[in-house]
C-alpha cells in the first residue's frame, strides 16, 4: 500500500494526520515541497492519497486513518 501525505511544515491539521498515521504504524511518504504540491494540483493541505486514488482532504483522510488497523511488526 502506498500512502502519500501532502503537507506543509506549519499546518497544524497536517501534523495531526502525520501523528495519527505514525501511532497506527501506517507507512507513508511525506511531500512538503511547494513546487511538488503545485505540480500535483494541490491548493490546500493536508491531502492524503492511497494507492494512487483520489486525493482526500482532512475529513476523509481522518476517517480513512481511523478505519485502519494498528500495524505491528512481525
Amino acid at each position: 500500500m502506498e500512502v502519500i501525505l501532502y503537507r506543509t511544515e506549519t499546518c497544524p491539521m497536517c501534523k495531526v494526520l502525520k501523528t495519527k498515521m505514525e501511532q497506527k504504524g501506517i507507512p507513508f511518504v511525506e511531500v512538503k515541497e511547494l513546487h511538488e504540491l503545485a505540480k500535483n494540483g494541490i491548493t490546500e493541505v493536508p491531502q492524503l492519497r492511497v494507492d494512487g486514488g483520489e486525493l482526500m482532504g482532512m475529513a476523509a483522510a481522518n476517517k480513512w486513518i481511523n478505519a485502519q488497523e494498528v500495524q505491528t511488526n512481525g
